[in-house]
């Protein structure tokens, strides 16, 4: 029954685009059809429509209409990009690249308020969901896919992510979890979701949409202290190259941005930060020393701005890359570790960090 209401939404478009247009908060629609009983309140269409009720007069369907603050469905010829972990850092700075540029950026967010900031920052349509809950995310999918009506979406960039450090044999499994749930997990929850809408779906309108994975200089070079940060990124590079492969068929594409150190203000928390139970490990020294290394690169690093560009540059281009490295002193950083036999890297790395045995 709510998938014949959805449709018959859906159909009534141009009725809520005038009402819309209007400046007004409540809208009436109408459209013939079959008999249909029901209403509809908000759920999966919260952040699109407060209300929505259905009911038949003299054979003909009425929908009455209560649209939320942050208007209505009114997509135009506007591109659109579902970009993922949008309140703070990298995502924000993607969102704000590509609202600049006149896309339509869906956000997700995980509290409402943040979700309220950003509309009212950038504009930004706010998809309020955790990348770990498949029930949230497919939600979303179909407030995107209200939105959209027949056409496809333009991209999805998989941003969210969370680093959380500690020696590996020390580790709790419940950090290790919550960084592969996050960073893998959510990435392959999040795609699956919205492939249809990206062109999985044969039915929809439009050019195939692209799909971008933020990835990390850690997925290919992982530093110690980060290990499962670098398993999950690993893992994300992997599902990329077979992603990209499994969908040529529908023609989407998948391609990977890599960003080295990022300037934010994750490195005064980090700063701010004590090394809890591993204080009194052996590890102790080791990783203060990393942490201080990794906080002086993190601070000369790239703007969060520079990623927003190149995440652009990745699904606007006619012949993107495969993958993105946008690395600050990318030959010590990047070029030299991937070159240099590992047990070299392995003994430089533990020189810097203090890990090499008495």
């Amino acid at each position: 029954m709510l998938a014949k209401i959805r449709n018959f939404i859906c159909g009534a478009k141009n009725d809520v685009r005038r009402a819309v247009d209007s400046g007004g908060e409540n809208g009436t629609c109408s459209q013939k059809g079959e008999l249909i009983i029901g209403v509809l309140r908000g759920t999966r269409f919260s952040t699109v429509i407060q209300t929505w009720a259905v009911q038949i007069i003299d054979g003909t369907i009425m929908a009455t209409c209560t649209l939320s603050k942050y208007g209505g469905r009114v997509m135009n010829e506007r591109p659109s990009v579902v970009v993922t972990g949008v309140s703070t850092g990298i995502g924000h700075a993607i969102a704000q690249v590509f609202t600049r540029r006149g896309w339509r950026v869906f956000g997700s967010v995980r509290k409402p308020e943040d979700g309220d900031r950003l509309n009212g920052e950038l504009g930004v349509t706010p998809l309020v969901f955790d990348v770990t809950d498949e029930q949230g995310i497919h939600a979303a999918a179909e407030e995107v896919r209200w939105w959209l009506g027949n056409a496809k979406l333009g991209a999805v960039v998989n941003n969210a992510g969370v680093a959380i450090g500690g020696p590996l044999v020390l580790q709790p499994a419940s950090d290790f979890i919550k960084q592969l749930e996050t960073n893998l997990l959510g990435p392959f929850l999040v795609t699956k979701a919205f492939a249809p809408l990206l062109g999985t779906d044969r039915c929809r309108t439009g050019p195939p949409g692209r799909i971008v994975n933020i990835s990390s200089v850690g997925g290919k070079v992982a530093l110690p202290f980060l290990g499962a940060y670098a398993a999950s990124k690993h893992g994300v590079e992997g599902m990329s190259e077979s992603l990209r492969r499994e969908l040529m068929l529908y023609g989407i594409d998948v391609i990977v941005v890599a960003p080295g150190s990022v300037a934010t203000p994750i490195w005064d928390k980090a700063q701010a930060a004590d090394l809890g139970p591993y204080r009194t490990s052996d590890y102790a020294d080791a990783m203060q020393a990393c942490r201080n290394y990794m906080i002086q690169e993190g601070r000369k690093g790239l703007a969060p701005s520079e990623i927003g560009e190149v995440v652009f540059k990745a699904l606007t281009s006619r012949r993107p890359k495969i993958r993105y490295a946008v690395v600050p002193g990318a030959f010590r950083n990047w070029i030299l570790p991937r070159l240099l036999p590992k047990r070299i890297v392995d003994r430089a790395i533990a020189r810097i960090t203090g890990l090499l045995p008495d």
